[in-house]
């Protein structure tokens, strides 16, 4: 399971991410590839062995936006889908990256879905995944609520970029508490804008 909480407005993005790898062996791994070529951000959901599998196809794209990205990943991952077999698990792809016009993009590729784009994200709500209870509840006033990525309100009035940012920080420490054994690691924030992509490591979880 992968803490994977995001945020986004037509000029910029964040992403946050924990690091834990679960399994016989837990280890830590990064859970975002970032793509200067393309001014493109990946993060995912799943299965590890895939993503690599994924990141290492799209360090060496041709593609020179996130417009080119988008259409292009659902048959990748089909493919690579296709050379696991049976072994892939289930797994979600997140893409954020700058279109031709200088404003953000967000997709996401479900392997429930076949990995179709869903493409219908709202700025300024701060998406969830996975979303506790505790998320749930009504925010101090001021404060954006968080939400899953398959059921979220439309915001009343715009948060500041920085209450957005604190809440899905914050929001992992309540999902590490609510799955200990598989969130965790060191939290990973990258921004993204037309001009830059910056990562940096926040704090151990």
């Amino acid at each position: 399971m992968t803490a994977l909480n995001f945020v986004y407005s037509p000029r910029q993005a964040c992403v946050v991410v924990d690091t834990a790898i679960s399994g016989p062996r837990p280890q830590q791994a990064s859970k975002t590839v970032i793509l200067p070529h393309v001014r493109c951000v990946i993060g995912f959901v799943g299965s590890l062995v895939l993503f690599a599998d994924l990141a290492a196809s799209l360090l060496v794209s041709d593609v020179r936006d996130a417009d080119g990205l988008m259409e292009r990943l659902p048959d990748t991952l089909r493919a690579l889908r296709a050379q696991w077999g049976a072994q892939a698990p289930s797994t979600s792809v997140y893409m954020f990256g700058v279109g031709g016009d200088g404003e953000i993009r967000v997709a996401a590729y479900a392997s429930e879905m076949d990995f179709a784009p869903r493409t219908d994200w709202r700025p300024w709500v701060a998406y969830c995944t996975p979303l506790p209870a505790a998320l749930t509840l009504a925010p101090a006033r001021g404060t954006p609520a968080a939400s899953h990525p398959a059921d979220a309100p439309a915001p009343r009035s715009r948060p500041s970029w920085r209450d957005c940012v604190r809440t899905l920080t914050d929001a992992v420490e309540i999902q590490r508490r609510a799955h200990p054994a598989s969130i965790g690691g060191r939290l990973i924030v990258t921004f993204l804008t037309a001009d830059a992509i910056h990562q940096t490591v926040l704090r151990e979880l």
